[in-house]
C-alpha cells in the first residue's frame, strides 16, 4: 500500500537577499492532524554554476508554512537563466 507525504510545496518564489545572491521562499502545507518536522534542500543552477541551500521546518496542521532558503548564486544571473529544484527528506 502506498502511502502520501503530508508535507507538500504550494508554491515558491525567489528574491534578491541582502548580499545580492538569490534567495528561495518555498510556501508548504501539512495534510496530517499532526506537526511535521523535514529538511527542504533546494538546488539552483545558472551560467553553469550550482549550489544548495537546506533548511529543517515543522510545519503545523493548521496553517501554511513558509521558510527562506539562502543559495550563493548571483541574483542577477539567476533572475534571467536559472533553476531550481527540491526534495524533502
Amino acid at each position: 500500500m502506498a502511502t502520501t507525504e503530508p508535507i507538500q510545496i504550494t508554491d515558491f518564489d525567489f528574491m534578491e537577499g541582502d548580499d545580492g545572491k538569490t534567495l528561495v521562499v518555498v510556501e508548504m502545507r501539512n495534510a496530517s492532524t499532526e506537526a511535521q518536522t523535514r529538511t527542504l534542500n533546494v538546488v539552483g543552477s545558472s551560467g553553469g554554476n550550482e549550489r544548495e541551500g537546506s533548511a529543517t521546518v515543522t510545519v503545523s496542521p493548521e496553517r501554511p508554512q513558509s521558510v527562506e532558503v539562502p543559495l550563493g548564486l548571483e541574483f542577477e544571473m539567476f533572475r534571467v537563466r536559472g533553476d531550481l529544484s527540491f526534495d524533502l527528506e
